[in-house]
């Protein structure tokens, strides 16, 4: 009697030690999901910001030596606090505008990695700044006041402005499509 329940206590101790060995298992693979998926998360802001802070720094040039009539500072114009802003002009203006539009680069940069991550090509890239440059230029276009239409402007101005967003949508597409194909290809070989 003795020898069947020592067995049987071996038994349970056994599948006890087993079941805490698979809970652990179980816990460290979740453990290394969430910070797999933390570093993604914090890439597409990354990303986000950087590629918005780069282009408007490149407007902001592009303003400067005159390439186009207005800089960033322009997106202030359409905000709800623009009569409290408004009297900001000159470079200030600017620099608001390059945070403002660097802090809406990271949710454009989360709609392309919720559409398109998994296209890993130029092309889509360059096709996402193509289509931010028609739905901001032609969709939008009423919400800035300030900026001239499409037809308004002169070729230079709408040339460098389309350069702009293929320049924004390669950086952030590519970069995002990138970073997903690594992340694939890093679960592959766990």
């Amino acid at each position: 009697m003795k020898n069947d329940e020592n067995q049987k206590d071996i038994q349970n101790e056994n599948v006890t030690e087993n079941q805490e060995e698979s809970r652990d298992k179980k816990s460290s693979e979740n453990q290394r999901e969430n910070q797999q998926q933390n570093q993604v998360n914090n890439y597409i802001y990354v990303t986000g910001f950087f590629g918005g802070l780069f282009v408007s720094v490149l407007a902001y040039a592009a303003h400067f030596i005159n390439f186009i009539p207005f800089g960033p500072g322009v997106v202030i114009r359409m905000w709800p606090f623009y009569p409290v802003v408004g009297g900001v002009r000159g470079p200030w203006a600017h620099v608001i505008g390059i945070l403002v539009l660097s802090l809406l680069s990271i949710l454009i940069a989360w709609v392309y990695h919720a559409l398109f991550r998994k296209i890993n090509t130029v092309w889509a890239g360059l096709w996402f700044g193509l289509a931010l440059w028609v739905v901001i230029f032609f969709a939008l276009h009423p919400l800035v006041p300030g900026v001239g239409s499409f037809r308004q402007l002169d070729w230079n101005t709408n040339i460098t402005i389309l350069c702009l967003f293929l320049i924004y949508g390669l950086f952030v597409g590519y970069s995002i499509s990138y970073e997903h194909l690594q992340e694939e290809l890093e679960k592959q070989r766990n």
